[in-house]
């Protein structure tokens, strides 16, 4: 026996969507791994005659020409990641430390013995260590601490005793610091200086402005003192753009102006720096290599013998497949995600095709005297423009008064154009009454806002009070809105009491909170019906009925769409954060473009979750001689939802009333009511009137009410 048309067309989407997945994990990991892999971190002198370098978990021991004499892991050091430092102290021994921890360890340089172990022994220190990426060393043993983002050093004992701190506002981000005769030199980022400080106190002692010219490249990222130590040759600096990462490195004078640059290569991201026996060695993040410059900056080659390379490009190749495997899963999941919607949609189609077939056929073979009538609107988008740019702006104009008589307008207009058997819907509510409901909803609102602030615990206070007056609330929305409703002169009624609504929502709020929120499309469900069942035209109740296994299934569906459709937004993220630094003044497109895509894919899925159930739940609703039919598209409404955000983006807001009329036009031409029979409906005698203000505190505080 041959299973189902469509079981076999889901287990056919479900195939690709499982690689989809799957890729998706690969990507992960494989972004996850590659992140890991940072190359060349740090290079420093240990001794006179000893280099460290630092290659993500492992130490290589160079001697002065750059030949590994040893390696060790920084695990044996207690450290799960590398070093941020390494700081050469007296008497043979080197300060290492890891940005985040309080806990360095002093170890011998001869044989990497760890001897014991520091910190800062300050609540600002410790505050502090999150931010903290340069250490120096002075004769004495002190330690100082450049805090970047807290803009601030601080000077610490041998044992990590707080000594001294710099002045407040004196720095904007603190970056390297070297101590030399004159006392401690700090590079001040943001001020774009070189300041110097007190060897004791930190207070200021002198500053050089460096010089900005016209390349992009003027954030001081590392900083060393210059061997020559001349007003000519002073310091060498790292230069870096916006990012911190793509820059170029320079010597600057006493003045701050630049006077060698040194020949890194185009897209150079340099790290670690340091003068070493007449070199310059210059750490590339970028090409994960070590290079030597000459004091007049020609390169002088690779620094290193052949293991460090090995090394050096070991890393490489990981780093690369990593790349390969998170750039190419996400490639892979995004061409299995469009096969599989692919797949999909035509699965759709063919229900659709046959789900029309079998109406037409239903409704060519319906019973005498059952009539097919769908509900038309005649509105356009000119004559709603007229309406909504002065309501818009009378209501500026009014400071909020006039959007009570905005709001009927709004409603006349579009029930005035909606016609059932060609007879079209009336509203009667009040602009007064409306007026009323919005003051005091405002006074609500404002009562909220200001005890919230005075005390903040009455916002406990004010949200049980909304749970208790919750029901209340609902019954009145609905009940004003309905009763100011009618067709053919027959008003519209919400039978519910506040009673039955409090024991409703009780139960259903209760079932939502002891599941987690695990039953929330259940309670979506219940709601629904509640609300569509306690409906009446006249005195004719409706009843309607909605299968909350569907609702699961809809929902479910939902999120696993949303989920699937971010994968591009995770995607450009990522392209947009590496291209970031090169983007400069335009960096705010890498985070505007994947927000789009994100928004896109939240419209695509609200989208289907809204026609879904729309679906459900009007083909669930009967009354006495009619029920409804609608057939709403997913694929459609999602279009139609995303060309009204790009239309309303692209237009400053002025195409919304076009994408409101287009939208109300397509959902109307969707639902149908289907008159069996002639059926007399009568007028309630027992309506009576209603205010407003359920219905305004339902919209001041954006409480949906479930039609």
């Amino acid at each position: 026996m041959s299973a189902p048309r469509g079981s076999r067309s889901n287990t056919l989407i479900a195939v690709p969507l499982a690689l989809s997945f799957f890729a998706i994990g690969v990507a992960l990991y494989g972004g996850n791994r590659g992140a890991q892999v940072q190359g060349p971190r740090e290079i420093a002198a240990v001794s006179d005659d000893a280099l460290w370098l630092v290659v993500d978990d492992e130490v290589l021991v160079l001697d002065a020409a750059g030949a590994v004499k040893s390696r060790f892991s920084t695990d044996s050091f207690g450290f799960a990641n590398s070093f941020s430092t390494i700081t050469r102290m007296p008497e043979g021994r080197v300060l290492l430390s890891v940005r985040g921890i309080a806990d360095w360890p002093v170890v011998e340089a001869a044989t990497g013995k760890v001897l014991k172990r520091i910190g800062p022994g300050s609540e600002e220190g410790k505050r502090a260590i999150d931010r903290t990426y340069h250490l120096a060393v002075g004769p004495s043993g002190d330690i100082a601490m450049a805090t970047s983002g807290d803009h601030s050093v601080l000077l610490l004992d041998a044992e990590g005793r707080q000594k001294a701190r710099s002045p407040d506002g004196l720095f904007r981000f603190a970056n390297s610091v070297w101590h030399s005769d004159e006392g401690w030199w700090v590079a001040d980022t943001n001020n774009h200086k070189l300041r110097l400080l007190d060897a004791a106190t930190l207070a200021p002692k002198a500053e050089i402005a460096l010089e900005r010219g016209l390349d992009p490249a003027i954030w001081t990222g590392q900083a060393r003192p210059h061997p020559a130590g001349s007003e000519e040759r002073f310091a060498t600096l790292a230069r870096m753009q916006d990012g911190m990462i793509v820059g170029r490195v320079v010597d600057v004078d006493r003045s701050g102006k630049e006077r060698v640059h040194y020949r890194l290569g185009d897209g150079a991201e340099p790290g670690a720096l340091m003068w070493w026996r007449g070199h310059l060695l210059v750490v590339d993040s970028r090409r994960f290599s070590l290079d030597a410059y000459r004091p007049d900056g020609s390169a002088a080659g690779k620094f290193g013998d052949a293991e460090v390379q090995a090394a050096l490009e070991g890393r490489l190749a990981q780093k690369r497949a990593w790349k390969f495997a998170n750039q190419g899963g996400i490639g892979f999941a995004l061409v299995a995600l469009v096969v599989a919607l692919w797949m999909y949609r035509r699965s759709r189609s063919a229900a659709a095709r046959e789900a029309g077939t079998v109406r037409a056929e239903a409704i060519a073979g319906s019973p005498a005297g059952e009539r097919f009538e769908r509900l038309q609107f005649s509105g356009n988008a000119r004559e709603y423009f007229r309406i909504w740019i002065v309501n818009l702006l009378f209501t500026l104009l009014t400071l909020g008064i006039y959007s009570a008589w905005a709001k009927v307008r709004k409603k006349r207009y579009f029930y005035g154009n909606t016609t059932l058997q060609g007879d079209s819907f009336d509203y009667f509510g009040s602009p007064r009454a409306i007026l009323r409901g919005r003051i005091l909803a405002l006074a609500v609102f404002v009562i909220y806002a200001f005890t919230g602030q005075l005390w903040p615990a009455s916002n406990f206070l004010f949200w049980a009070l909304a749970a208790l007056f919750l029901p209340w609330l609902v019954v009145r929305a609905l009940r004003f809105n309905a009763n100011n409703s009618a067709w053919r002169g027959l008003r519209f009624d919400f039978g519910a009491t506040t009673k039955q609504a409090a024991w409703f929502y009780l139960r259903m709020l209760a079932g939502v909170v002891f599941s987690l929120g695990a039953a929330l499309p259940w309670f979506m469900a219940r709601q629904r019906a509640f609300v569509m069942s306690n409906h009446a035209f006249g005195t004719s109740r409706l009843e309607c009925e909605i299968p909350a296994r569907a609702y699961f299934g809809i929902y479910i569906r939902g999120g696993l769409l949303l989920f699937a459709l971010s994968i591009p937004f995770g995607v450009m993220l990522g392209i947009m954060a590496g291209k970031a630094p090169a983007l400069g003044k335009f960096a705010w497109i890498g985070i505007f473009l994947p927000l789009a895509l994100l928004y896109a894919a939240y419209a695509i899925a609200y989208a289907y979750i809204q026609a879904r159930t729309a679906n459900l739940a009007w083909n669930g609703t009967h009354g006495p001689g009619l029920k409804f039919s609608c057939t709403l598209s997913a694929d459609k409404l999602a279009k139609l939802y995303l060309g009204n955000l790009l239309a309303a983006a692209c237009s400053a807001g002025l195409l919304i009333p076009w994408a409101v009329v287009r939208t109300l036009r397509y959902r109307c031409e969707n639902l149908a009511v289907i008159f069996e029979g002639e059926t007399a409906h009568q007028a309630n005698p027992a309506l009576g009137r209603v205010g407003a203000t359920g219905e305004e505190l339902g919209n001041l505080f954006n409480v949906d009410f479930g039609i």
